[in-house]
């Protein structure tokens, strides 16, 4: 089996489950620090280019990042479930990612290994795309509460049989891109 599948959702956080909406962050390509405007006046920030500062980050600063809402599977076993923060892996439609769109036929036979192609359920209204094993992400675990903000729901869950082959396929990932790091 190459590809995963999806059954409909559980409707309880655990490892395999889908939810879509999630907000993901990403750095700019400029480090940006938002900093107070004025002492007397905490309410009012500015933006700063903090590439050259090296003071920039020392303490707790807020910083710019770009969002996007996007579909996630969640990575952590049941024994993490429980802590502030949850790993996943971030989902990609083809449609809206080009590149994907032109590696498809490659991804559908395997022959990608970032990548796990997830099939298509008209049932619940899931287009095809892929699972992206480069990206591990660390999402606080409000986000999948409901309480963050509205619109983070699970959609589906991934099958037995498809987290065995998503946790398979990021071990060997892993470790083929481990193979060229030198040892310590």
């Amino acid at each position: 089996m190459g590809a995963a599948d999806l059954d409909p959702p559980r409707g309880h956080l655990h490892q395999g489950a889908v939810y879509t909406g999630v907000p993901l962050l990403w750095y700019t390509d400029v480090a940006l620090a938002l900093r107070w405007q004025d002492d007397r006046e905490p309410g009012q920030l500015r933006v700063e280019r903090a590439t050259h500062d090296p003071d920039a980050f020392r303490d707790s600063h807020l910083a710019v990042a770009w969002a996007r809402r996007q579909a996630v599977v969640v990575l952590s076993p049941r024994q993490e479930l429980g802590r502030g923060a949850i790993r996943a892996l971030a989902m990609h439609g083809y449609r809206e990612e080009e590149r994907l769109g032109r590696a498809r036929a490659r991804i559908e036979r395997g022959e990608v290994p970032e990548f796990v192609h997830v099939t298509g359920n008209e049932r619940l209204g899931w287009a095809e795309g892929v699972v992206a094993l480069t990206q591990i992400l660390e999402l606080p675990r409000s986000l999948f509460e409901g309480g963050y903000v509205p619109g983070v729901e699970q959609a589906a869950s991934l099958s037995d049989d498809t987290l065995a082959l998503v946790l398979a396929r990021l071990r060997a990932y892993l470790a083929l891109v481990d193979r060229g790091r030198p040892r310590r």
